[in-house]
């Protein structure tokens, strides 16, 4: 549909079917919903070899666990980083670097390296993708020789995911 209004008059019309909405049960059952898959998906998913780990509770658990003064470095663009950018709450003086307009795969753990050796901080925290760590994990020789304080986290959804989201959205 399409109409011209003034926003005079759009703004509180829009204002009040929001209000409408949330007073509707159907809002309620969809809240409910919602929760019961929060509750249902924050437990560990059990298998025959592995033990998955819900990643909206492990960012939770690690914001939880890092000090306001730390430096956190996001690799790449994919699933981890998107997971980080909705879950974190940034603490006054942390620093988040992130390069989500490049969309390049690799450049977590070179970003990493760059900041532990820019800023000289007591640890950097890493959050990266499988896939974007395979393509630069060569680069650990310089985490090790120069015995950079980078704890790493490299989440595991099976290599290139985000590549693999892209394909099969645009090709089938």
């Amino acid at each position: 549909h399409f109409f011209i209004s003034s926003s005079k008059h759009f703004l509180p019309a829009l204002l009040d079917t929001f209000a409408e909405m949330r007073r509707r049960e159907r809002w309620q059952s969809w809240l409910a919903l919602c929760q019961s898959w929060r509750t249902k998906y924050a437990e560990p998913i059990q298998n025959d070899k592995y033990a998955y780990i819900d990643i909206y509770n492990f960012v939770s658990i690690l914001n939880q666990e890092t000090r306001w003064d730390e430096n956190i470095v996001l690799g790449s663009s994919g699933s981890c980083a998107n997971t980080f950018c909705q879950q974190w709450q940034v603490g006054a003086g942390q620093k988040i670097v992130f390069e989500p307009a490049i969309g390049a795969m690799g450049l977590g753990l070179p970003e990493a390296i760059a900041v532990a050796l820019a800023t000289k901080p007591e640890r950097v925290i890493l959050i990266n993708g499988d896939g974007g760590f395979v393509m630069n994990m060569s680069e650990l020789t310089l985490v090790r020789r120069y015995n950079l304080p980078i704890k790493m986290f490299v989440q595991n959804n099976g290599g290139y995911g985000s590549i693999k989201h892209m394909q099969s959205r645009n090709f089938g």
